[in-house]
């Protein structure tokens, strides 16, 4: 028994993978649901004849079928062709996925950004690159991966607790604003002159000074010299080496460590994970409340898990004893819609899809 049947064998772990990524017709639907074409009728009954799939497929002679089958082989070749294509594509992809996992992408296919920023951190370590510093206390609070730390959070916070000690301002690039230079943000500023988050915070904290500038030092000796500013908060400038901060509070996701993370843009940091030593403070942020952490409620059990966790998040940030490990966690308060009262309840889908500022 002879058969023109086609049976692709996906041997090996590669082509295994390879099948379930890729979506793959070996007979192009039309050869009626893959259905095996034999050239002799077979005497087993395991089969299907060929006189049977030539009225199957309404064909007026088995020689009509034979050549129809012929044709599909020819078709599927060439899809085979293709499909062996897409495995080598296939194969390039998890190569890069799997090197991203096991951190080598950020020491080779990233290695000559990595060389800049180990040979830029450098500089500035050596005093070769030179940092200004300032008689007033200028606290820098920053973060090594590329957002979701909520520095601005935390920079608001830190706002609140000294807005009444200090003649304090809040210094922050801008970011995607569409002015240039110095500018000292106004409640009534359009986010595109200044960028939304010191906008944000402008509106929060209207008698606090805001203000917005690529050169973050040119910014302070204005705020000193035209508005006797005695102390200086940077939001987002922890790689922002050009200035010495007093104090610089890095910022750590407690759900997304950065010690086995890659550099942008493979991963996520935007900086060297030993840049950490630079911190005089580092804040854990987004974690849980520790006052019921593992389900307790007694405060002595908070402050042992406050401590473990310390101890955990100290060694995996290779950080030294005298850089203070502080955590902290979000309260969400209950979502507003932005327009109450006329919005139609036909398309209110859930009490938590609402619009809220």
């Amino acid at each position: 028994m002879s058969t023109l049947g086609i049976e692709v064998s996906l041997k090996g772990k590669a082509l295994n993978l390879a099948r379930d990524l890729f979506v793959f017709s070996l007979s192009r639907s039309r050869f009626c649901g893959r259905l095996p074409i034999y050239c002799e009728n077979t005497a087993e009954g395991n089969g299907m004849s060929l006189e049977s799939v030539s009225q199957i497929l309404g064909h007026s002679s088995i020689k009509t079928t034979q050549i129809y089958a012929k044709i599909t082989l020819t078709g599927l070749d060439k899809d085979y062709s293709v499909f062996k294509d897409n495995v080598k594509d296939a194969f390039f992809f998890l190569i890069c996925v799997y090197m991203a996992s096991i951190g080598i992408a950020s020491k080779t296919l990233l290695f000559p950004y990595w060389c800049v920023l180990a040979i830029r951190n450098r500089l500035y370590d050596k005093g070769i690159f030179k940092s200004e510093e300032f008689d007033i206390p200028v606290v820098c609070v920053g973060n090594i991966s590329a957002g979701g730390t909520g520095k601005t959070p935390h920079t608001e916070m830190i706002v609140q607790a000294l807005k009444s000690r200090y003649r304090l301002a809040v210094v922050s690039r801008g970011y995607k604003r569409k002015s240039k230079g110095f500018h000292l943000v106004k409640a009534t500023d359009d986010f595109s002159v200044c960028g939304d988050e010191p906008l944000q915070i402008k509106r929060k904290f209207p008698d606090v000074l805001v203000a917005v500038c690529k050169d973050r030092g040119l910014a302070i000796r204005k705020l000193i010299a035209e508005h006797g500013v005695n102390l200086v908060v940077l939001d987002d400038a922890f790689q922002y080496r050009k200035i010495k901060p007093s104090c610089s509070v890095l910022l750590v996701n407690y759900n997304r460590t950065i010690e086995k993370e890659n550099l942008l843009p493979i991963g996520n940091l935007r900086d060297l994970p030993s840049q950490t030593k630079r911190a005089d403070v580092v804040v854990i942020t987004k974690g849980p409340d520790f006052s019921i952490f593992d389900g307790n409620t007694d405060e002595d059990k908070g402050l042992e898990a406050v401590a473990r966790q310390e101890m955990i998040w100290k060694k995996n940030l290779g950080l030294r004893d005298d850089q203070p490990v502080y955590f902290s966690t979000a309260v969400f308060q209950q979502a507003l819609p932005v327009f109450p009262g006329i919005c139609n309840k036909r398309y209110m889908y859930s009490n938590f899809a609402v619009a809220f500022t």
